[in-house]
């Protein structure tokens, strides 16, 4: 693996592979879900973040009736698929990038993870299994400024 990973919050379960997945430059991000809309934010940060790498446009699509070769990740809604309402399951293997969640918030934090992946690898990810969800039901951070 060509980069160091520092995932925050770290994962609960987090398999590397000692492969890489090289990014092509102009890949595809596919919902898969009945209802895109509620997806859309968090196509279009992945998207976003893939793009900010040289020579990358990646764009959204929804639905099955695209070539299956220009996909490289996949953002899957699948009701009862994680354990926590706000978990997911990552998989970077096989050419592709797939989150899996169970609710539409499932999916954002999964993408955040792809994100810093993104960030921290560039256009060289690792392969790896990665299931994450909250400890709490409200995210948050606490800024004691006073001392």
């Amino acid at each position: 693996m060509e980069c160091d990973l520092v995932l925050l919050p770290h994962p609960r379960q987090l398999v590397l592979s000692d492969k890489t997945m090289a990014l092509p430059p102009d890949g595809l991000i596919c919902i898969e879900a009945d209802q895109v809309q509620p997806l859309l934010m968090a196509a279009r940060q992945l998207q976003a973040s893939a793009n900010a790498l040289p020579g990358m446009r990646w764009a959204i699509v929804g639905g099955t009736a695209v070539p299956a070769d220009r996909i490289c990740a996949v953002l899957s809604l699948v009701p009862g698929s994680t354990v926590h309402s706000q978990g997911y399951m990552l998989t970077i293997a096989d050419g592709r990038i797939h989150v899996v969640a169970s609710t539409p918030a499932g999916l954002f934090y999964g993408v955040q993870t792809v994100r810093q992946l993104l960030g921290q690898c560039g256009r060289t990810v690792p392969e790896l299994r990665c299931v994450d969800w909250p400890d709490f039901p409200n995210r948050g951070v606490m800024l004691d400024v006073s001392r």
